[in-house]
């Protein structure tokens, strides 16, 4: 069963998920009493967004084994994704009655409390599991964007800054972090935002034509336009990416004259 266990557990990293559960309910027969098959399997089926499957063989541990934090805390995960928020907080605050320390139990409550319009409430939440777990990036992230929902710029841009030190290979938090600046009246900063994420991460398409936006917004059209040069020689499909982040560009003759160069 250990054996069938183990299997499961590097199918599940190779992401082939048929194969992982076919592996995990063949350890489960050979060993019905060994929890952590239960558990593999069930997160299987998160990767496939089968929730509720995943929320059976959580219960099914609580027949092997007393309950604990981290089922009770997945069980909510899984509500919370199906959009059941009541029960998801149900047992996202039994998860935190067996464990004050289960940190994502706080963020869900958190999560869940925002998803309900009640982001005052929700805020207090993440800020407890940051009390707790101060360098995990996936919080702060949540954190910067309910402050920015609150209003609180200069504490959602501190937030954000605090995302991209802790995960700089993290281009989306890049995009938001560079999005909230340039929408905030701070274009210089938003620039030398995606420079710097452009360093960190090479070429990235959503971070280029970003560049290019802020670059045209700041009136540097030469630099911009050497930068669009670049990217149309490659895959002129792209353009469309640029008006989506800044649709002021098409009333730029210059970057409409290097548009037109490229059209079939």
């Amino acid at each position: 069963y250990l054996a069938w266990f183990n299997s499961g557990t590097i199918y599940n990293r190779l992401e082939n998920y048929d194969r992982s559960i076919f592996c995990f309910e063949l350890s489960i027969a050979i060993n019905e009493n060994f929890s952590a098959s239960y558990y593999g399997k069930a997160n299987v089926h998160i990767q496939k967004k089968e929730y509720r499957e995943a929320i059976d063989l959580f219960n099914d541990t609580f027949k092997i084994e007393q309950p604990h934090s981290y089922a009770y805390c997945s069980i909510g995960e899984c509500y919370e994704k199906i959009g059941e928020y009541d029960k998801a907080l149900t047992f996202y605050e039994k998860s935190i009655e067996l464990d004050s320390y289960q940190t994502d139990a706080w963020v869900g409550i958190g999560v869940v409390k925002d998803l309900k319009d009640q982001p005052l409430s929700a805020i207090k939440f993440i800020e407890k599991a940051l009390k707790f777990d101060p360098e995990n990036g996936e919080y702060w992230y949540i954190y910067a964007e309910l402050l920015q929902k609150l209003s609180r710029t200069s504490d959602a841009e501190n937030a954000f800054k605090k995302v991209v030190e802790l995960e700089p290979n993290n281009i989306d938090a890049w995009v938001d972090y560079s999005n909230f600046l340039f929408e905030n009246n701070a274009p210089k900063k938003a620039l030398n935002t995606v420079r710097t994420a452009i360093e960190n991460n090479g070429d990235q398409q959503e971070l280029n034509f970003r560049l290019i936006a802020f670059l045209i917004a700041d009136n540097k059209l030469n630099e911009a336009s050497i930068k669009l040069h670049n990217i149309l020689s490659k895959d002129k499909k792209t353009i469309a990416k640029l008006f989506e982040i800044y649709p002021q560009a098409k009333e730029i003759q210059e970057i409409v004259d290097i548009i037109a160069q490229y059209k079939d």
